[in-house]
């Protein structure tokens, strides 16, 4: 009897689906949403701005400096976010508050802005420095401040990110955070 139940829990452990927990089904981060010649400005040499590094499971470093001008870019369409009136669709999640001036500083992406893997896509979960949309009638961008969507567990599905440490027009991003 004790080797009936042994090959029974021999065979059921040598033949069972195991989940790799190394296996990451999205798509790779950085050659599907990285954009290096992009951002708002068209930077030269925006080259070894983005430093990236895999990890177990979808654990991914995207190190970058913090800027402005260090963004993602979806749309509310692709979010939980409830979409304001006056959208005209496309919102932007940057790395630093409008109206502040570059630090210079690097983090981690995925860490500062909770970015996941879930139903085969990357999703950034966390907004620090709150979002950006464009008005549809003036094209004008208004901010929404982090303290407004604080407690809220809002997704927004990763299309693309810019990493460009340089900001070119410091009077125009302090002009958006008023």
């Amino acid at each position: 009897m004790k080797f009936i139940c042994f090959l029974a829990c021999f065979f059921t452990l040598a033949f069972a689906n195991c989940e790799d927990d190394d296996t990451c089904f999205c798509p790779d981060i950085r050659s599907e949403h990285y954009r290096e010649y992009g951002g708002h400005w068209q930077s030269e040499e925006p080259d070894d701005r983005l430093t990236s590094s895999e990890g177990p499971g979808c654990i991914r470093n995207l190190t970058c400096m913090l800027s402005f001008d260090t963004y993602f870019s979806s749309g509310f369409q692709w979010s939980n976010i409830p979409v304001p009136a006056d959208s005209a669709g496309s919102l932007w999640v940057h790395a630093q508050k409008p109206g502040s001036t570059p630090p210079g500083s690097f983090a981690d992406l995925q860490e500062l802005f909770g970015i996941i893997c879930e139903d085969l896509k990357w999703k950034i979960t966390k907004f620090p420095y709150g979002y950006v949309y464009m008005q549809k009638d003036t094209f004008e961008h208004v901010h929404v401040d982090a303290s407004k969507i604080v407690g809220k567990s809002y997704k927004v599905e990763l299309k693309t990110f810019y990493c460009d440490g340089e900001l070119h027009d410091i009077e125009y991003f302090k002009n958006l955070g008023k």
